[in-house]
């Protein structure tokens, strides 16, 4: 116990890793990392008695040939020499990219995590899966962050514990190492005399991750010598700001529960902070409910979010802005509403039956599709630029708005005599109104 890292002794016991009937399964590579995990948990189970078990699951990724089978006979001897519970998966990480249009590096990544959820829920008795993500790795992630670009959220970098989706379950994905660097990991191998694997593809510089590691990062640690326990420090302020948040968002959701009809003056009055991470989540959960996808297959931009917040604003005119996933975000200062819907919807709408019209927003009728503007204002001639040639058929007519008094609706033509309206005093038939205005 007393050779074990602090950091990882008080990380296991605050997340209940070695409580009697755990179960933990480690993502094992050989390398020194995981090799170094493998060891802590196998030596603190012995101290334990054996009160919580221990398994590793080995993803060979169908690349580096000859090093890669290495690098699993190494693993299976390693946890053999420990009576470890071992398993082997294997992918094909070249033909995953290729099919996916991804990196090598995410397609293996991809492919791995799909490997552990498949053995997961194939294991119910297992409870957790570990990762041997360090606190370097953690620096690296944050520092490639910043280069994309991110939000302050991103600036938590990898989370401690979160949960994992596996089949019809949830497990506990836990990173034990997080607090403790890549220095410290390598002494404890060598105080233990532990041999490990080398993954020749992590000494090349020919992806982003890999560059910040040999190249930024000894760079960045000549200014600051102690940057990856600063940018632990960033982190983990940044995640108590997020979980603060979080708690705050949690208070005003249950107003929101329709994206169909959110009320307006509420977003107006939350803070900016607030507002953007709140219409994360409804944004989230408009792409889940109106097209069955998420922010993975649909990424949402900063430029869309500054749309939104320009639209929520406090200017009286409505507006829609088009978002990622064929989805539209629209306010309606009016009535004091917002929604998320789905664009270019073609609506059927029976003989009869009508349909209201709201200023500046497109509705699509069979197919076609009708839009009232209510001020003939730019703001409201932009959301129907997308329908061809509306200019030919705009057909335009000065209303008292004071005589309305169930709204503007649009409603299928029919053939009886019920198929007219009031103009000038007299009840004129839609067919004949509409050849009046040369309407084909």
């Amino acid at each position: 116990m007393s050779s074990l890292p602090r950091a990882f002794l008080s990380f296991c016991s605050e997340h209940g890793l070695t409580r009697e009937g755990a179960h933990l399964l480690v993502g094992f590579s050989g390398g020194a990392d995981s090799t170094a995990l493998l060891e802590m948990l196998h030596l603190l189970r012995m101290t334990k008695q054996n009160v919580f078990s221990i398994s590793a699951l080995h993803v060979h990724h169908g690349i580096r040939g000859a090093e890669a089978d290495r690098d699993l006979r190494f693993c299976k001897d390693f946890c053999e020499e420990r009576q470890i519970s071992f398993t082997a998966m294997q992918i094909d990480a070249p033909m995953l990219a290729k099919a996916n249009g991804l990196s090598l590096e995410e397609a293996a990544r991809n492919g791995r995590y799909d490997c552990f959820s498949r053995h997961l829920d194939a294991h119910p008795e297992i409870t957790h899966l570990l990762t041997a993500h360090h606190a370097d790795d953690q620096a690296e992630t944050i520092l490639f962050r910043l280069l994309r670009g991110t939000a302050i959220g991103g600036l938590s970098g990898i989370p401690a514990v979160r949960d994992f989706r596996c089949g019809t379950r949830t497990v506990t994905l836990a990173r034990p190492l997080l607090r403790i660097s890549k220095e410290e990991l390598l002494q404890f191998c060598e105080e233990h005399g532990l041999s490990y694997v080398t993954d020749s593809s992590n000494l090349e510089t020919d992806c982003t991750r890999n560059r910040i590691r040999h190249e930024l990062m000894p760079l960045a640690k000549s200014f600051n010598p102690a940057l990856s326990k600063s940018l632990l420090q960033l982190a983990e302020a940044s995640l108590r700001d997020e979980e603060y948040f979080a708690d705050e968002i949690s208070a005003v959701l249950p107003y929101f529960s329709d994206i169909d009809a959110m009320p307006l003056d509420r977003l107006r009055k939350l803070h900016p902070a607030l507002t953007s991470r709140l219409l994360r989540i409804l944004t989230e959960r408009a792409l889940k409910t109106l097209r069955g996808t998420s922010f993975a297959e649909h990424p949402i931009t900063a430029a869309h979010f500054d749309a939104m917040l320009a639209l929520i604003g406090d200017s009286d005119k409505p507006g829609s802005t088009y978002l990622p996933g064929a989805v539209i975000f629209s306010v309606f200062p009016a009535g004091n509403r917002c929604r998320f819907s789905k664009a270019e919807e073609t609506i059927s709408v029976p003989s009869g039956q009508t349909m209201a019209l709201t200023p500046g927003i497109p509705v699509p009728f069979g197919d076609d599709s009708v839009c009232l503007i209510d001020d003939g204002s730019s703001g409201c001639r932009k959301n129907i630029v997308h329908l061809k040639n509306i200019y030919k058929f705009v057909i335009s007519t000065v209303i008292n708005s004071d005589t309305i008094k169930e709204g503007i609706f649009v409603r299928g033509r029919t053939d009886g005599k019920t198929d007219s309206y009031l103009c000038g005093g007299s009840y004129k038939r839609a067919k004949d109104a509409l050849s009046a205005h040369k309407v084909p």
